[in-house]
């Protein structure tokens, strides 16, 4: 019996999914948006980058990565029409998600989520 990868499995984190969906408007123009439901989906963490806004005005970006056994979709897959909220903010996916793992016992999707630009208080003092 093979085990599975312990970094996937034992994330302890939970992200809540909500996969794009279509649907047409009234002038009958199919769009493309968030579900109004969610997926709790346990996940691995690791953090990438960030840029920390240290004077008034300036923007703080975070860029995550997430690992996780499957994406929480009918299809199997996702897009960046998604949306994302984890640690109780809404991320944006930076990129597509993708499969890595060339087994069964390997295989998880990657998702790389930048926050959604926050700038620092005192904008306009003064």
């Amino acid at each position: 019996m093979t085990r599975n990868s312990v970094f996937v499995d034992r994330g302890n984190e939970t992200a809540i999914f909500y996969p794009s969906t279509l649907s047409t408007d009234r002038r009958g123009n199919t769009r493309r948006h968030a579900a109004d439901e969610g997926f709790p989906v346990q996940v691995s963490v690791a953090e990438d980058r960030s840029s920390v806004a240290e004077l008034p005005g300036t923007i703080e970006n975070r860029i995550l990565k997430l690992v996780l056994r499957r994406l929480p979709t009918d299809t199997g897959e996702a897009t960046t029409w998604d949306r994302i909220v984890f640690r109780g903010q809404e991320w944006d996916m930076a990129t597509p998600p993708w499969r890595s793992g060339w087994n069964r016992r390997l295989k998880h999707w990657e998702i790389t989520l930048r926050s959604r630009n926050k700038s620092t208080e005192g904008v306009g003092d003064g």
